[in-house]
C-alpha cells in the first residue's frame, strides 16, 4: 500500500518547507553518566556554548581566545554541597589549561559569572565577584585580596585548577561565564560562555522548527530564525536559548511556524517573526524579529499561534484572529477561496470570530482551527480537506462553525498541523484529521478517494486511559499519564518518539478485506517527572514537575536547545 506525503491533499498557496532529517546517534550510556553526576560530588549535567557555538558541559573544556594565546581551555567545574535537609550543586571552580605560558608570562586570567537578569556578576567565593590568576614566569599566583581561592597544579606549564573553598554561586543560577585576558602591553579579550541549562521554565511551547520557553516573564526561544522569530533582534539561528527583547512580563506564549506571540500581564499580545499574510496582527505585512503589539486586543488570557495566522482567546470567552485566511480559518465568514489575491483575504488586523462566545481554549493549526467550550465541546472551522474538521466530513467551508462529533468532555485540545487531539475528563485521549504515520494513534481504514490515512471523526488513543496533558506534531502525538511517564505515537523518523529507535508507530494491515493503519503508543524512556509535554514539527519537550526541560528529535536548527544541531532518539537536557 502507497503512503502518499502529508501535503498531498493540501491545494493551499502556502509552500510548506520541510525540515532536515540527521539520524545522528544519541547514546544510551551518556543519560546513565548525566544521572550519575547528581549522587557523586562530579559534575552538573548543563549544556554550555561559546560564541562560536561549540558545547560543552560543566566538567568538559572548551577553547576560548585570549590576548596572549587562541586556543586556551576552559574548564568550570561544579560540585555537591550537603545542606541541613538537602544539597544543592554550586559552581566549585575552573581550570585554565593548553596556556602557551610564554607567551601568557605577565598576562591575568578573571572569570566572572552572571545570572539571566542582571549585568552584575555573581558573587564566586566569600564576597569575591571574580577570581584572577596571573602567568609569573610560567607559572601562576592567585591575584592580590583573593582570600577563599585555592590554587592547585599551578607549577605545570600551562595549566592550572582554581577551586573556591567556599563557593558561593548555585550552578543553576549560573547562566554565563566569562573569561577576561589582560596584561603583557595587550588590550583585554574576553570570551562569554553561556550556561543554556541555568534557565529553568515554568511553560514551553514548540513549532516546526522551533521552541520557547517562559521564565518569570521573560521569554527565550531557539532553533530556526530566518524570519526573526527568535525575537532577538537579529535573523541568526540558536542552538542554544536566547532572551526574546523587550518582554518582561508574559504569562504565556504560543510557537507557529516561523513566529511567535505571548500573552502580556496587562491581556496584551506581542508576536514576532514572520508576517507575510499579517501572522504579527500588527496592521502590516513586514516581518519583524522583535516582539511587535497586536492591534486591538487588550483582554487576552490565551493566544495560540499557527501557520501564518494566530488567534487570542479573550477573557469573556469571546475570540479574535488574525492572519492567513484563505480558508476562512479567521472564523468571521470571510476567505480567499475561488479567489486569486490570496494576499488581501489575510487579515493583518484582528477580527471576532462569529458564533463563538463562550470558549476555554483554543488550538490554531494548518489552516484551520479549533476552540474548546464551556460546555466541553470542541468548534472547529476553516480547512477540512483530511478531516481535521472532526465532523465526519472532507469539506472546508467558509463561514460555518462545526462541532466535533462524539466528544462531550473534552478538557483540552491540541492541534499544529493536519490533525488535533483532545484529552477528555476520564484521561483518555481521541484524535482526528490525517493519520499517515499513525499519528492519530488508533485504527484509521485507507481513503481511497482521498489517497491516504485519516479520519473525520474522533478515533480513540489505544491503551491511553489516564493522560493529564496532550500534544500534537506534524505527524506524531504525546500524552503524559499519571505517574509522570510520557507516552507517543505516529512518526519517528528524527526519534520525535523518545523511545531510541527511529521505528515509527504506525503498522498497515488488511483487516477485513480493508487496509487499516494501526497505531499504539510507546513509553519515552528516561522520564519519570513530565508535568507538561509539548511537540514541535518533529521534535517533542517535556517539562518537569521541578521545571527542568529536556527534548528529543529533530534537531537541525538547534530547536532541541542543547548547542548542537544534532538530532537526539532519547530525551536531552536542555
Amino acid at each position: 500500500m502507497k503512503i502518499v506525503s502529508d501535503d498531498f491533499y493540501h491545494d493551499d498557496p502556502i509552500e510548506k518547507k520541510s525540515s532536515g532529517i540527521f539520524n545522528n546517534k544519541f547514546l544510551t550510556s551518556f543519560v546513565v553518566v548525566i544521572a550519575a553526576a547528581f549522587f557523586f560530588q562530579s559534575t552538573l549535567a548543563a549544556n554550555l556554548s561559546i560564541n562560536s557555538s561549540q558545547s560543552v558541559e560543566f566538567g568538559q573544556g572548551i577553547a576560548v581566545t585570549t590576548v596572549c594565546d587562541s586556543t586556551v581551555t576552559l574548564t568550570p567545574y561544579s560540585s555537591f554541597v550537603n545542606g541541613s535537609s538537602s544539597g544543592t550543586f554550586y559552581f566549585s571552580g575552573f581550570q585554565l589549561s593548553s596556556i602557551d605560558a610564554a607567551a601568557c608570562s605577565g598576562v591575568t586570567f578573571t572569570i566572572k559569572a552572571y545570572d539571566n537578569s542582571s549585568s552584575a556578576p555573581l558573587t564566586l567565593f566569600s564576597t569575591n565577584t571574580s577570581a584572577s590568576i596571573t602567568d609569573v614566569n610560567s607559572s601562576f599566583e592567585i591575584a592580590p585580596n583573593q582570600s577563599g581561592l585555592v590554587l592547585s597544579d599551578s607549577q605545570t606549564a600551562g595549566s592550572f585548577t582554581a577551586s573556591f573553598a567556599s563557593p558561593a554561586a548555585l550552578s543553576s543560577n549560573v547562566y554565563k561565564i566569562t573569561v577576561e585576558s589582560s596584561g603583557n602591553g595587550s588590550s583585554s579579550s574576553v570570551a562569554t560562555v553561556y550556561i543554556t541549562g541555568s534557565v529553568t521554565f515554568s511553560s514551553i511551547s514548540a513549532h516546526e522548527n522551533n521552541t520557547c520557553g517562559l521564565s518569570d516573564g521573560l521569554i527565550y526561544c531557539w532553533g530556526l530564525n530566518q524570519s526573526g522569530q527568535l525575537g532577538n533582534g537579529n535573523f541568526t539561528n540558536s542552538n542554544y536559548p536566547v532572551g526574546v527583547s523587550s518582554i518582561t512580563n508574559a504569562i504565556q506564549i504560543s510557537v507557529g511556524r516561523n513566529a511567535a506571540c505571548a500573552v502580556l500581564s496587562n491581556g496584551t499580545v506581542k508576536c514576532w517573526g514572520e508576517n507575510g499574510n499579517g501572522g504579527l496582527g500588527n496592521g502590516s505585512q513586514t516581518n519583524s524579529n522583535i516582539p511587535t503589539s497586536v492591534l486591538n486586543v487588550s483582554s487576552a488570557i490565551q493566544v495560540s499561534a499557527g501557520d501564518g495566522s494566530a488567534c487570542a482567546l479573550l477573557s469573556a470567552g469571546t475570540i479574535k484572529c488574525w492572519g492567513y485566511n484563505y480558508w476562512g480559518n479567521a472564523g468571521d465568514g470571510t476567505s480567499g477561496s475561488g479567489g486569486t489575491d490570496v494576499v488581501n483575504s489575510s487579515k493583518t488586523t484582528p477580527v471576532t470570530v462569529s458564533g463563538v462566545a463562550d470558549a476555554t481554549q483554543i488550538s490554531v493549526g494548518n489552516s484551520r482551527t479549533c476552540a474548546l467550550l464551556t460546555d466541553q465541546t470542541i468548534s472547529c472551522w476553516g480547512y477540512g480537506g483530511a478531516g481535521q474538521l472532526g465532523n465526519g466530513s472532507y469539506s472546508y467551508p467558509t463561514s460555518s462553525k462545526f462541532v466535533v462529533g462524539g466528544i462531550a468532555n473534552a478538557i483540552s485540545i491540541s492541534g499544529i498541523e493536519d490533525h488535533t487531539c483532545a484529552l477528555l475528563s476520564t484521561g483518555a485521549v481521541k484524535c482526528w484529521g490525517l493519520g499517515n504515520q499513525g499519528q492519530l494513534g488508533g485504527a484509521v481504514l485507507w481513503d481511497a478517494a482521498k489517497g491516504a490515512y485519516l479520519s473525520s471523526t474522533p478515533v480513540t488513543v489505544a491503551g491511553i486511559s489516564s493522560a493529564t496533558s496532550i500534544s500534537t506534531g506534524f505527524n506524531h502525538s504525546c500524552a503524559t499519564i499519571t505517574g509522570n511517564t510520557i507516552y507517543c505515537w505516529g512518526s519517528n523518523s528524527n526519534g520525535q518518539l523518545g523511545d531510541g529507535t527511529l521505528n515509527g508507530t504506525g503498522i498497515t494491515s488488511q483487516i477485513a478485506g480493508e487496509w487499516t493503519l494501526t497505531s499504539t503508543p510507546i513509553q519515552v524512556q528516561g522520564i519519570n517527572d513530565a508535568g507538561v509535554i509539548k511537540n514541535g514539527g518533529a521534535h517533542s519537550c517535556a517539562l518537569s514537575t521541578s521545571d527542568t526541560l529536556k527534548c528529543w528529535g529533530s534537531n537541525s536548527y538547534g530547536q532541541l536547545g542543547i548547542s548542537s544541531n544534532t538530532d537526539k532518539k532519547l530525551p536531552f537536557l536542555v
